[in-house]
This record gives structure tokens, sequence and C-alpha cells, in this order.
């Protein structure tokens, strides 16, 4: 009979020590447990929209990259453009050659003007084709300064197209 009662104290015992830590698991461990659960959801939902922006801000750089690409095909077929010219200047100085005297040497000075024009826009067209040239390469060899040199060529772009 004494085991009986012991046995049943000690079940009481536990009943008891259970009552109390589900009591102190629902009055203090709990809201703890839920408030680091809405703080990891906070933080999980700020990294979510940080990912968003980010990946907003690479489509950006990638339609920046694409039109400086179309902006140096475009440099390209102008320098096509301008060496053609300057070989059709060539053929009309040939050509002029056979004219009066006169002729000759008012077609003489108007084409050194128009060479010297040409190779001034052939020059600055082969520098900025050059620089824009160098400056993709440097942002393609470069990942830990592409934000910062991506922020340069908008700038530099900007600067030159006066935005």
């Amino acid at each position: 009979m004494n085991e009986l009662i012991d046995t049943c104290f000690k079940l009481l015992n536990m009943l008891i020590l259970s009552v109390i830590f589900l009591y102190v698991f629902y009055q203090y461990i709990l809201p703890i447990l839920k408030t680091e659960m809405l703080n990891d959801q906070a933080n999980v939902n700020a990294f979510e929209n940080k990912k968003l922006l980010l990946a907003q801000e690479v489509e950006s750089v990638q339609k920046s990259l694409v039109q400086e690409a179309s902006d140096q095909k475009i440099l390209k077929q102008k320098l096509l453009f301008w060496n053609s010219s300057i070989d059709q200047l060539r053929i009309s100085k040939n050509l002029a050659k056979q004219e009066l005297t006169d002729q000759i040497y008012n077609r003489k000075c108007l084409m050194q003007k128009k060479q010297v024009f040409i190779l001034n826009q052939k020059n600055t067209l082969a520098k900025t084709f050059t620089k824009a040239e160098k400056e993709l390469e440097s942002f393609f060899n470069n990942e830990e300064n592409g934000k910062e040199h991506i922020e340069k060529l908008i700038a530099h772009y900007c600067s030159k197209e006066g935005i």
C-alpha cells in the first residue's frame, strides 16, 4: 500500500512539474520563440527585398551595357563611313589633278580642310571607341569593383550626352 501511495505522490509530483513546465513554456518561452520567428521572417523579407532591388539594379546595368554595345556598333559604322569617305576623297583628288590649275589649287585647299576635319573626327571616334572598349574590358576583368566601374561608366556616358 505504501508503494501505491509513493507511486501516486510521484505521479502527482510529475503532474505538478509538468503543469509548471507548461505554464513557464507558454508564459515565457513561447513568446520569445514567436518573437524570434517574427524577427527571422522580417529578416527573410528584408533579404528578399534586397534581392529584388539587386535584380533590378543588375537589369538596369545590363540595359546600360546593351546601350553601350549599341553605341560602340554605331561608332564602328561611323568609322567605316569615314574611312570610305576618305577613300572617295582620294579618288576625287586624283580626278581634280586633271582639271585646270585654278580648280586644282582650290580643290586641294578644300580637300586639305576636309582631310583635317575627317582625321580629327576619325581620331575622336577612334579614341572614344578605344576608351569604351577598354572600359568594357576593365569591367569584365574586375568583378570586385564592378558596381563602382558601372557607376563611372554611367557618369561618363551621362556627362558625354549632357544628361
